[in-house]
């Protein structure tokens, strides 16, 4: 991947993929008050190794790389019937600030 705006982690336990994360940065706009900011894409650990801290370290990892690029925030999108991600999200410091409403429309 040739995009210095985007990073992708992969974690591995004993030679296997254990997980990834996805994430990018966006251009500073004046809906963003001029700031630069991050989003996490897309975060996935096996079944098997959750709850052992390879979620939390690729945060950190992404967090630390945001940080370098000058990003002001990062966010995040989870269901919000995925108690379990909204509860890792929420013990790495992550706060609600919108929700999404939808209406589905008949065919």
């Amino acid at each position: 991947m040739n995009n210095e705006s985007a990073l992708v982690l992969v974690a591995r336990q004993d030679e296997m993929i254990a997980g990834h994360l996805v994430g990018y940065l966006t251009a500073p706009s004046p809906t963003r008050f001029g700031r630069r900011t991050a989003e996490i894409r897309s975060l996935y650990v096996d079944e098997p190794v959750r709850s052992t801290g390879v979620g939390q370290a690729m945060v950190r990892h992404f967090t630390t790389w945001s940080r370098s690029q000058s990003a002001a925030a990062i966010s995040v999108t989870a269901y919000a019937a995925n108690r379990s991600a909204r509860a890792f999200y929420d013990k790495l410091g992550f706060i609600e600030q919108s929700v999404v409403l939808r209406a589905t429309l008949d065919q």
